[in-house]
């Protein structure tokens, strides 16, 4: 490995770290690093804890768009919260608005800030995948577990598909 590519990964790993350990400081400081400080942090906020827990779901998975199952758990947590019914409708509308907040990222960002997000080997092979076909196949693949989302719903935002189109294929 070229010593200019070594320098890249190690940047990239303590960019990595630091944003890690900034979440992890951030979230301590709010309390809310388990389901009991989530749960408490939700219930101070009264009516207005659904509109908290899906900015947090929204914010997290757009942040955290290159780390696996992030919108995975925060349905699961959102259940675990809110019951079965309600979390199921909370954590749709917080994957709807985090799907279309990367599809707008996309949309105005471009490859290069799609490139940035989730890296050029995982954008490639969104772009494969929705190359061909992408109002067809792109519902399919938000189904399957093994597909990289949040990167197809940059790559959607990069491609011809319109907004009202992304948010039908969405929901």
């Amino acid at each position: 490995m070229k010593l200019k590519t070594w320098v890249k990964w190690v940047i990239m790993l303590a960019c990595i770290i630091l944003i890690s350990v900034v979440a992890w400081l951030t979230l301590d400081s709010l309390g809310i690093t388990s389901i009991d400080g989530l749960r408490t942090l939700i219930a101070s906020c009264g009516a207005w804890g659904w509109v908290v827990f899906i900015l947090l779901q929204v914010l997290a998975t757009t942040l955290l768009c290159f780390v696996p199952a992030t919108s995975m758990t925060f349905i699961v947590v959102s259940i675990i919260l809110f019951g079965a019914w309600q979390g199921f409708l909370i954590s749709s509308i917080g994957v709807i608005l985090s799907s279309m907040a990367m599809f707008l990222i996309g949309r105005f960002g471009g490859e290069r800030i799609a490139i940035k997000m989730v890296g050029e080997s995982a954008l490639k092979k969104a772009q494969e995948l929705i190359a061909i076909k992408s109002k067809i196949y792109l519902p399919l693949m938000f189904l399957f577990p093994f597909f990289p989302d949040d990167a197809l719903c940059l790559v959607a935002g990069i491609t011809k598909i319109r907004w009202w189109e992304f948010l039908l294929i969405v929901i």
